[in-house]
Formats: C-alpha cells, sequence, structure tokens
C-alpha cells in the first residue's frame, strides 16, 4: 500500500515539475514574443501599419504575466490539468500548421506538373498531337542540330535570388537587363501541344528581325508573359495579329513583368521610339510583380531619379554575355535531380533555432484566418507606388504626343473555374479613371460575354490564351484604336 502510494507520490511531482516547466516555457516564449513585437515596431517598414504588431505585443506580454502569476500562485493538480490541456490543443494546433505548410509547398511544386499533365492527358483522348519532351530534351535537339538555342529568360528570375535581383556582373559593372539574348533560338513553354520556339530580335524580345529597320513605330506593346506571348505561334500573339492591320508594333513582353519593369522598358526602349500608341497590359498579378520589383536598387532608380537609365540599348553585347553566363551556370547544367539536391543543402544550411521559431508564428494559420500584419497598408504601399508609376509613365507618354492606354486581361479562375470575384478590379480600374488613362477591358468586352470562354483557353483549362483567345483580344484593341482614330494609315504617314 505505501509502495502505491510513494510511487502515485512520485508520478504526482513529476507532473508538477513537468507543468511548472510548461509554464515557464510558455512564460519565455511570450515574452520572445514580446520582443519580437516590440523589435517590429520600431522596424517596421513604410506604409506598414503598426497596429498588428502592438497588439501581439501587448497579447503575449498578458499571457506572460499571467503564466507568472499562475506558476507562483496555482495549485500543483491545476496547473497539472492546465498544462494537459495546453499541450493538447498546442499538439492539434501546430498538427494542423504543418498540414497547410506541406500541403501549400506541394501545391505550389504540383501546381505546373498538374496542368502539364492533365494536357497530356486531354490531347491523348482527343487525339490531339502533343510533344512531351522536356525543355532540357529540346534544347539537346536543337543543338545537336547545330543551332545555338535557349530558354527563354526573363528579368523577373533575377529577383528571386538576392544574389541577382541588383543585376549581373558584366565587362563594365553591373546590369540589369530587361530583355533576353539577342539573335538567338529561345525555347519558350508548351502550353497547346508543342514548343514554341523563336529567334529573338536585337534586344532580345520576341519580334521579326526586321522591326527596327524602319524607326517609324506606331505601337509599343509591353506587359507579361501574355503579351509576349506564350502557349501560340509568333504570327498568333497580339503584337503579331495587330499588325495584320497595318499597324506597325514592337512587342516587350516578358514573363511577370510589373510596373516598375514596363517603366524601365518605358525609359530604355519604348521612348526612343516614340510610338504614337502605348498598350499597357495589366494582369492580376500586378501588384505582385511590383512587390518584388521594389527590392532592387537597380529598379528603384528609374523610379526615383528622373534622368537614370542603364542605356541598354547601347550594352545588347554586354547583356548577351552576362546572360548567357547566367544561363549556363543556372539552367543549361542542371537537371532536375541537381536542383532537388540543391535545394535540400539550402535547406540544412538554414538556422534550426530560425526555422523552429518561424514555424512557431504559425503563419499559415494566420494567413486561413487573415490574421496578418498590415494586410491591407501593405497594399497600399503597392497602390501608391503603382499610381505614381502610372502617372509619370502617362506624362512622359504624352509629352512627345503619344497616348496610353491599358488593357486590361482577366485571369482563367477568376470568374470561370473558381466563380470568384476579380482580386483589385475595382480598385486598378478607379486609379486607371483617376489618372486619365484609357482602358479597353477585355473582361467586359471579350471574357463575359462570350458563350463558351474555356474554348479561350489551351486544352480548355488554366494557363494562357490559344490562338483564338489572343485575336478576339487583338480584334478588340484594333477596334478601339479605330474609334478613338488611331488608323494605320494616319500613324505611318
Amino acid at each position: 500500500m505505501n509502495e502505491n502510494l510513494d510511487k502515485d507520490k512520485q508520478i504526482s511531482t513529476l507532473a508538477s515539475k513537468i507543468a511548472n516547466l510548461i509554464f515557464v516555457f510558455i512564460i519565455l516564449f511570450s515574452f520572445l514574443i514580446t520582443i519580437y513585437g516590440i523589435y517590429k515596431i520600431y522596424n517596421i517598414p513604410e506604409y506598414f501599419s503598426p497596429k498588428f504588431y502592438y497588439s501581439a505585443t501587448l497579447l503575449s506580454l498578458f499571457f506572460a504575466i499571467l503564466f507568472l502569476f499562475g506558476l507562483r500562485f496555482l495549485r500543483n493538480d491545476l496547473k497539472i490539468k492546465i498544462s494537459m490541456f495546453i499541450v493538447a490543443t498546442s499538439i492539434a494546433i501546430f498538427a494542423c500548421e504543418i498540414y497547410l505548410d506541406i500541403r501549400s509547398k506541394n501545391l505550389l511544386a504540383q501546381s505546373g506538373k498538374k496542368f502539364e499533365d492533365m494536357r497530356k492527358v486531354i490531347a491523348l483522348k482527343s487525339g490531339l498531337p502533343y510533344d512531351a519532351r522536356s525543355i532540357i530534351e529540346v534544347l539537346k535537339d536543337l543543338n545537336e542540330d547545330g543551332i545555338e538555342a535557349y530558354p527563354n529568360f526573363h528579368p523577373s528570375i533575377l529577383l528571386r535570388d538576392s544574389s541577382y535581383k541588383d543585376g549581373l556582373n558584366s565587362n563594365n559593372g553591373k546590369i540589369f537587363p530587361l530583355g533576353g539574348i539577342s539573335n538567338k533560338v529561345t525555347v519558350q513553354g508548351n502550353e497547346s501541344g508543342f514548343w514554341v520556339i523563336y529567334k529573338t530580335d536585337k534586344f532580345g524580345f520576341h519580334n521579326p528581325e526586321n522591326i527596327y529597320s524602319n524607326k517609324k513605330v506606331d505601337i509599343v506593346v509591353t506587359g507579361d508573359s501574355f503579351v509576349e506571348g506564350h502557349g501560340v505561334k509568333s504570327e498568333e500573339n497580339i503584337s503579331s495579329v495587330i499588325e495584320e492591320s497595318g499597324f506597325k508594333v514592337v512587342n516587350l513582353g516578358k514573363p511577370d513583368n510589373g510596373p516598375l519593369m514596363k517603366f524601365a522598358q518605358l525609359k530604355e526602349y519604348i521612348e526612343p521610339l516614340k510610338p504614337k500608341v502605348v498598350l499597357w497590359f495589366y494582369y492580376i498579378e500586378e501588384l505582385s510583380f511590383l512587390n518584388k520589383e521594389m527590392s532592387s536598387s537597380i529598379l528603384n532608380k528609374y523610379f526615383d531619379e528622373e534622368k537614370f537609365s542603364q542605356k541598354l540599348r547601347f550594352r545588347q553585347n554586354e547583356i548577351d554575355e552576362a546572360l548567357k553566363t547566367y544561363i549556363n551556370l543556372r539552367w543549361k547544367k542542371i537537371n532536375k535531380e541537381e536542383l532537388e539536391k540543391d535545394n535540400k543543402v539550402k535547406e540544412v544550411k538554414t538556422n534550426l533555432l530560425v526555422k523552429i521559431f518561424k514555424f512557431s508564428l504559425l503563419r499559415n494559420i494566420r494567413s486561413l484566418l487573415n490574421l496578418k500584419p498590415a494586410g491591407a497598408t501593405l497594399f497600399d504601399r503597392e497602390i501608391k507606388v503603382y499610381k505614381n508609376i502610372l502617372s509619370k509613365s502617362n506624362n512622359i507618354i504624352s509629352e512627345w504626343g503619344g497616348k496610353m492606354y491599358v488593357v486590361y486581361l482577366p485571369r482563367y479562375f477568376t470568374k470561370y473555374a473558381f466563380n470568384k470575384k476579380h482580386q483589385y478590379r475595382e480598385i486598378v480600374l478607379e486609379i486607371f479613371e483617376e489618372i486619365n488613362i484609357p482602358v479597353i477591358d477585355t473582361f467586359t468586352e471579350v471574357f463575359e460575354p462570350h458563350p463558351d470562354v474555356e474554348s479561350l483557353f489551351p486544352f480548355r483549362i488554366y494557363g494562357h490564351y490559344n490562338a483564338e483567345g489572343y485575336r478576339i483580344i487583338s480584334k478588340t484593341i484594333i477596334e478601339r484604336l479605330n474609334k478613338d482614330g488611331f488608323q494605320a494609315s494616319n500613324l505611318n504617314n
């Protein structure tokens, strides 16, 4: 009997010690969050609201004091019960956080593969041709045939790595390209069952070789991958279809080009051409692109310094050499297995304590519950810069007698697949109206009234537009320009 009592007493004593340790851990962790919150309050970037961090700091301080009080004054049996509840709740919460973290990473990793596999299956079932080669195989085949070919480069790739966000090394210092390698065969992508392969122009963009032979250009189009013409043959993209009406068009589209990149293109490539019309294509991720672009000091100079220029039109040889070196290092010499291995090595090198602390902030759960720091005011930062970029662009174009249009491009799933509202639509349309920039809204003019809108996308699934989609958009643009008095014959005179 005494042995059982002693045993129960030992268990109770152990449980009490564990409960006390849990209380101490919560107190220390709460103080750590408090210190972190204070740090964030005094080091918060411009345009961020400190309200979230004030709330988090006060709440964590409250918990630290509460558990400090409990550690000192609560009975052991009550502390044990509270500790058991805390442990059980914590396990459930962190299990949910782990699930959300794994799920988000898997979705990100598999999204591209998922749609690629879907296209293959649809093509097979429909009896349609589909080139199943990987981009590495395509490049290898082209080079074996004696054709010097490269994967499609887009400047936004540099923003993903802190080593390159301020440009590449060249013989004359840092340079941040806005186009690709000049006069080279480029492999773009495969969304319609075939690989889009074209030869770049003298500045590394998707244009015919002789586009600059006549100095007079009617229209310049600037935007992201939709403007560059992903998913279709060169003669089927927007700029090519507009050219069929007699306009002379220069295409400066590059994947993930945001407002700052387009503004840089305006200064480097568009202003010297002084076209009568500049078509600025807007896509739903424009503000997300801007957030990344603002991390580059060299891109910010275009916005902050009125006379800043890298003089890229006269440095194409430097750009070509820098890009060839970059591509050879980053793309051509690595395959998927090596890339995965490299990522794993990077993960191991990351400080474990930092990872644990970041994980303990429950960012996935907070994102799900919309408990994020200054969500709206963070967006206000992009909006303020975005307005200034558009206003400056409009003024620059007006100075040489040109006219700027915004072409609004909708995303596949914002309405059609998941019946979701267009994110930021009302906000950006108000901005365009406020700055007095005319809008060609392809959502209301093309997609919304179309009887079978999925037919405007390759294999009727998420992706870029197909040839028919691009053609209808281009015709809508031409009609608007004609209505506003811009005729190809007028512009060329």
